[in-house]
């Protein structure tokens, strides 16, 4: 069993992203069927190392027939076994997030939030062509926001306040916040998407190399 003494990175990087994109169904008491689908091969393939590493089993990536209505690709890997059972029953199938994930040492509580920002948080990096504009964020259409929000809380990662979206039905409001980018910079995180870690470093490259050099200059 999976609790606040004996959490493991693994476990805590595939339960969040259990939160975004990834999907479990129990198939029997004994097999649980854990799937990723997303547009972003080299996510897929980094998710399939690490079933592959729980389950002992040689995880494969695929190419599935549908693809999005912006015409990409989606990329699959799924597997199953009785090391999902966990993530499935505590978290009352995808209803909430454990208490147990509160207590997690810091280094699982940034691995569960990789998961959580890996699936469904935002990178953006835009440019007028001499300044550049930076946001990140978590987006969801249910509630655990808030307890997404308490867990950046607890490794030091300063996040905005949660605001709602209404939507027009049947469509489900969306909640969200905003993360202060200097911030998270600051902490060991870190996207495992390469298309938004590549925007992560660009920030921290061009402001975080602004906010040293002022420094520097300061203490002369």
């Amino acid at each position: 069993m999976i609790n606040g003494q004996s959490a493991e990175k693994n476990y805590a990087y595939l339960l969040g992203l259990y939160f975004g994109d990834g999907h479990i169904e129990k198939r029997s008491d004994n097999n649980y069927i854990f799937t990723l689908q997303a547009i972003d091969k080299d996510f897929v393939e980094y998710t399939a190392k690490i079933l592959s590493i729980v389950t002992q089993r040689d995880v494969k990536v695929t190419e599935i027939k549908r693809k999005t209505s912006a015409n990409n690709i989606v990329y699959s890997c799924t597997v199953g076994n009785i090391y999902f059972k966990d993530i499935y029953e505590d978290t009352y199938c995808k209803q909430v997030v454990p208490p147990y994930v509160f207590e997690w040492e810091k280094e699982c509580q940034l691995a569960f939030l990789e998961g959580i920002m890996d699936s469904d948080g935002y990178m953006s990096a835009r440019t007028n062509g001499s300044n550049w504009n930076f946001e990140c964020g978590y987006r969801t259409t249910f509630a655990w926001a808030l307890s997404i929000k308490k867990v950046f809380s607890l490794v030091g990662i300063e996040t905005k306040k949660i605001i709602e979206i209404p939507q027009k039905a049947p469509k489900k409001d969306i909640y969200g916040f905003r993360i202060n980018l200097k911030s998270l910079a600051q902490s060991d995180f870190k996207f495992n998407l390469q298309r938004k870690q590549n925007r992560f470093s660009h920030f921290k490259q061009l402001r975080m190399r602004d906010n040293s050099q002022r420094l520097y200059a300061r203490t002369e």
